[in-house]
């Protein structure tokens, strides 16, 4: 069926050799909503597209109206990459749009795409920003943006007949390609610090993967950047003491099965000190701060509605979970926000918890057993098993800590890389200044690796290496996280990250970690 949407619309956009003015409305606020919808913030309404046929500026966001103008001319110079068109159109569009999300630039009444200084009160930092969000944007949707950012700046300036001219506010074609190859290297840098972000939580480095979203976030404000920093708040809060307090896995937990083979506390809080259960507590409540600021950005998504539900749980204890579950709607808003089958089967985990901390063992037992056998996602299987485990008091696995079945071996050198000696980058990037924390990236031909820096001495690195096959099973790994669309797992005694997507079980990526 995509395959016969795909020709269908193929002609029309990229190919027709005249668009009507209504599709090419209908092309432009599907590009727009697209980029909206990835950003997450509905805090701020979504502009309206309003076109127009002079050819001065390619685009231009009004604060006043909460309006893209968008010329025609730039139009068509995004139909001229044929396949690619949608990706030129979103950084284009997601420029703009990043404009109307800046709050440091709320006194700025009108922006122009490519005459800088004619926007009373731009900036040069603004406008670089609103790059940096665009191509940012655009990632999250799916399209190819960085890759094309030179050309078609150089496309938009030859369409303008500002090649080779000197016109005042318009900066030289040279200036801003050499800005936009430092926001394409800024971008795809900011892609790598987000998603090294999970990958770091999924190997128990809380500070490092709370670092990269707190980078990530001085550039883009989006709703999935504080769901994953109160994620990594939350699993930092149930993992940082060497008991387990709490009994059951939850679903955004990470380190379940390392967590089920601690000492288990007999009294949970109560066995700690009052600074670990103070810093238990600051943790938890930064977590659920995180998660309210994301749903207050989209309501319209239940991943927040589901990490703030397991929160409460760890907060207020199983009786106030299940009175905002029943006051909440969370079944109704779970259909109402059109959460996939995964999203709903892991809020009745957690809902299974609530139970059986709440006199209902037996409708607990009953969930787990159900989702156990018959969920199609090995994630859900998995909590629910342990889940079960912990409420017949009995071990999840012996086969935990003796190692994973890997496809591969993990032990050879990939691309000649020994990560207990990782190459540096002579430029690395300050994550953080109190501790001075840093990344450095070196890009090898099968591979990336990622040496993290604490006070100028190397303390984790971390070799991420595509594979994008079917596995036969699911690995038991010694940790993992539930990820949206699929999992990470950790196997402790190999060093090495699985990153599994889907029921059908492909393994998108692994990757090798070394801690100093």
């Amino acid at each position: 069926m995509l395959r016969i949407l795909f020709w269908c619309c193929l002609p029309v956009f990229a190919w027709g050799s005249h668009l009507p003015d209504r599709m090419a409305e209908q092309v432009a606020d599907q590009v727009l909503n697209k980029l909206y919808q990835a950003n997450g913030n509905f805090i701020f309404l979504k502009p309206r597209i309003e076109w127009s046929t002079e050819a001065n500026s390619v685009a231009a966001f009004k604060r006043r109206t909460n309006t893209i103008v968008l010329e025609e001319k730039a139009y068509s110079v995004c139909r001229s990459f044929g396949k690619d068109s949608l990706s030129a159109l979103a950084f284009i569009l997601g420029h703009e749009l990043a404009h109307a999300y800046q709050e440091e630039g709320w006194n700025l009444v009108e922006t122009n795409f490519l005459a800088r200084s004619y926007a009373p009160n731009s900036s040069q930092a603004l406008e670089k920003n609103a790059d940096i969000g665009g191509v940012f944007m655009a990632y999250l949707s799916g399209y190819r943006t960085a890759e094309m950012l030179p050309e078609l700046l150089e496309r938009l300036y030859d369409a303008y007949a500002l090649k080779g001219k000197s016109l005042a506010g318009y900066p030289p074609l040279a200036d801003r390609m050499a800005s936009g190859t430092e926001v394409q290297a800024l971008t795809r840098e900011l892609i790598s610090v987000f998603e090294t972000g999970a990958l770091l939580s999924a190997a128990g480095q809380y500070e490092l993967s709370d670092a990269c979203y707190s980078y990530v976030e001085q550039f883009y404000k989006g709703r999935e950047v504080y769901n994953n920093m109160g994620v990594n708040k939350a699993l930092y809060a149930l993992n940082f003491t060497e008991l387990t307090l709490d009994e059951y896995a939850y679903p955004l937990e990470l380190e379940w099965q390392t967590r089920l083979k601690k000492p288990r506390a007999a009294r949970g809080e109560d066995d700690l000190t009052e600074a670990q259960r103070m810093m238990r507590r600051m943790f938890l409540t930064e977590a659920r701060t995180q998660f309210e600021t994301a749903r207050k950005m989209n309501r319209q998504d239940f991943t927040a509605e589901l990490n703030l539900f397991c929160v409460t749980m760890l907060l207020d204890g199983a009786p106030a979970a299940l009175q905002y579950y029943e006051k909440a709607e969370l079944p109704k808003k779970a259909q109402l926000t059109g959460a996939s089958n995964e999203q709903q089967e892991k809020l009745q985990l957690a809902v299974g918890i609530a139970w059986a901390q709440n006199n209902g063992v037996s409708l607990a037992r009953k969930i787990w057993t159900d989702l156990a056998a018959k969920s199609a996602y090995p994630g859900v299987r998995q909590l629910a098993q342990a889940n079960l485990s912990a409420l017949n008091s009995q071990p999840f696995s012996t086969q935990a800590g003796s190692g994973c079945t890997l496809p591969f071996a993990a032990t050879a050198p990939v691309d000649g890389v020994r990560l207990n000696r990782p190459p540096l980058s002579e430029q690395p990037v300050t994550l953080r200044q109190q501790p001075l924390l840093q990344m450095g990236m070196v890009t090898k031909p099968g591979s990336t690796v990622l040496t993290f820096l604490k006070n100028g001495k190397v303390a984790y690195a971390l070799q991420r290496i595509p594979y994008g096959k079917t596995l036969e099973t699911m690995p038991q790994g010694d940790t993992f996280v539930p990820a949206e669309g699929g999992v990470l797992q950790y196997c402790a005694q190999e060093k090495v990250l699985l990153r599994i997507m889907g029921s059908t079980l492909r393994l998108e990526e692994w990757a090798k970690v070394w801690a100093f």
